[in-house]
């Protein structure tokens, strides 16, 4: 009867037989280190090993690429769930590591950014012209209540300014009178 217990060889903890890997050589069918050793030791050895391993681990994928490839695919297609709400929970632990690096990427690639807007703006003006009206038409209440909030929240503002602007326009319209001229322009 096999044994529901072990003495791990390296923490010398006794533990129970499902804390231990099997291992059909050994006289127990369990391997000598518990689960928690094996891991560090493991861990270690890559450590240490870290160039060995890459180069085997490229060795593998470039005789093994297009297996590889449509096994990530696969994964992929089946786990979406899975690999969503790990990237949304990695998302909120990271979130402000990630916006510095994300505010770093732009500034450093603002004219790359700036250049492919202005192309494809050009490129695609009039679906852009298409959509802001669709758009403009489907929410056009939406758009006239949040027009309304900024407007009574900055009230004095615009007020000012466009009172500002009425005085330079009459200004001009007063110089050009001098001048003899009907219009301003």
């Amino acid at each position: 009867m096999p044994e529901t217990t072990k003495k791990c060889g390296r923490c010398k903890d006794t533990k129970d037989a499902s804390e231990f890997y099997h291992h059909k050589s050994r006289k127990d069918g369990l391997t000598g280190y518990c689960k928690v050793c094996h891991g560090k030791a493991c861990m270690k050895w890559q450590g240490r090993n870290r160039d060995q391993l890459r180069a085997a681990n490229r060795k593998y994928y470039h005789a093994h690429r297009e297996e590889m490839i449509k096994r990530q695919a696969a994964y992929r297609d089946t786990h979406q769930e899975e690999r969503a709400k790990s990237r949304a929970k990695y998302y909120l632990v990271h979130r402000e590591e990630l916006a510095k690096k994300a505010a770093e990427y732009y500034r450093t690639h603002r004219d790359y950014y700036s250049r492919y807007q202005a192309k494809y703006r050009a490129e695609h003006r009039e679906e852009i012209a298409k959509y802001r009206a669709k758009y403009h038409k489907d929410h056009h209440e939406e758009l006239l209540k949040k027009d309304r909030a900024y407007y009574y929240a900055h009230r004095e503002a615009i007020l000012t300014k466009a009172d500002a602007k009425r005085r330079a326009a009459g200004m001009k319209q007063y110089k050009n009178a001098k001048k003899g001229t009907r219009h301003a322009r």
